[in-house]
């Protein structure tokens, strides 16, 4: 039987590095099956000693004051063997057991149907039938945001969202641009994304549950109140929230 890899980028920064030890302990305890070979941690300057991602590579990409986010997410993605990456931010942390088998169909699914540009594997997005896409468990992804407007409270869409998901690496590669930080990319890189010809999807049971650990912006602040009581205290019982003072 063909093993089939799952390439895989978690992209951190001097700011966020503290965030990889609880990050790399909920994705090993969630998600048993995942092969410690195929993830890649992208840093600059620092990355501290950590146990449970001890096993991981890490791949050094520069010092951070000379290049945006955006450049170095393309730096990493040279590292890439194969058509297909599934990208992952460190102020995630997987909360729910993931769907293994659910993640490896999504990935021959793409390597199928070279059509398919972005799979979103959250549950952090709107969700419609698509009007080209049939599949039962794949559905059109719009994931939105919601901002305030002189006018009123408005959505906008971010197909570009860094949410967890599996891209076709070409497809990333050619809508990103060296000069944007992330929020930057997520919203002109829509802009981008509504002219391509290839589909955005979205799985419709997000094999791929996570809590987003701190606020954005403010990695020193640990949003409690979006955690479960119940994983909020495995982690205390670890030691993991200790850079928070808990």
């Amino acid at each position: 039987m063909e093993v089939i890899k799952i390439p895989t980028i978690c992209l951190t920064s001097n700011r966020y590095v503290h965030l990889i030890p609880p990050f790399a302990w909920c994705w090993r305890h969630f998600w048993p099956q995942f092969n410690d070979d195929d993830m890649v941690i992208a840093h600059y300057d620092t990355l501290p000693s950590d146990q449970h991602s001890e096993e991981w590579v890490k791949l050094y990409l520069g010092v951070q004051d000379t290049m945006s986010w955006s450049a170095g997410l393309m730096s990493a993605l040279e590292d890439v063997l194969g058509e297909h990456v599934l990208l992952v931010l460190e102020d995630y942390w997987l909360d729910q057991t993931a769907n293994h088998h659910d993640i490896i169909e999504a990935i021959e699914l793409m390597r199928d149907n070279p059509c398919i540009g972005k799979i979103d594997l959250s549950g952090d997005r709107m969700q419609f039938p698509h009007e080209n896409w049939t599949h039962p468990n794949y559905v059109r992804a719009l994931t939105a945001s919601t901002y305030y407007h002189p006018e009123g409270f408005k959505s906008r869409l971010f197909l570009m969202s860094y949410q967890a998901a599996l891209w076709r690496v070409d497809f990333l590669r050619d809508h990103l641009r060296a000069d944007e930080d992330p929020w930057q990319s997520e919203e002109n890189g829509t802009r981008r994304l509504l002219d391509t010809g290839l589909l955005i999807l979205g799985h419709r049971f997000a094999p791929l549950h996570y809590t987003q650990a701190v606020k954005g912006g403010k990695p020193h602040v640990l949003q409690t109140r979006r955690f479960n009581p119940a994983f909020l205290e495995l982690l205390r019982s670890k030691g993991l929230l200790s850079p928070w003072g808990q």
